[in-house]
């Protein structure tokens, strides 16, 4: 689990007992976020684009969270992502969304550290 204090964003990784590898990512936001406009989720590298894609929000108990699987295969193409390997190769994804005054706005989550984060879990 990975929290930034100023945006109030949490990203939790979901993963079975007897798997090594996540099955689930959920990104929970406390922002002004109007959900039924997506988010569009970048990850990046040194400031260079490696992934791009444009979510739904899930509202889930009263909380507005983004919920992705690991491996995202894409409906018009024979392309897939594995998330897990994107987030560590990745030190950063940044976060564009609409406000729910029509406002459009991004911010950053930073990435540095997931892979060893992760890693502890099974120390």
């Amino acid at each position: 689990m990975s929290y930034d204090d100023d945006y109030g964003v949490c990203l939790f990784v979901g993963r079975k007992e007897d798997e090594t590898v996540p099955f689930t990512f959920y990104y929970f936001f406390a922002l002004d976020i109007d959900q039924q406009q997506p988010v569009k989720m970048t990850f990046q590298r040194r400031g260079k684009k490696m992934v791009s894609m444009s979510c739904p929000l899930d509202d889930i108990k009263g909380d507005i969270t983004l919920i992705m699987p690991n491996v995202i295969e894409f409906s018009n193409s024979a392309d897939s992502v594995n998330l897990f390997a994107v987030h560590n190769k990745s030190d950063a994804v940044s976060f564009t969304y609409t406000t729910t005054d029509g406002t459009q706005k991004d911010f950053k989550f930073p990435l540095t550290g997931f892979n060893e984060k992760y890693l502890e879990q099974f120390i």
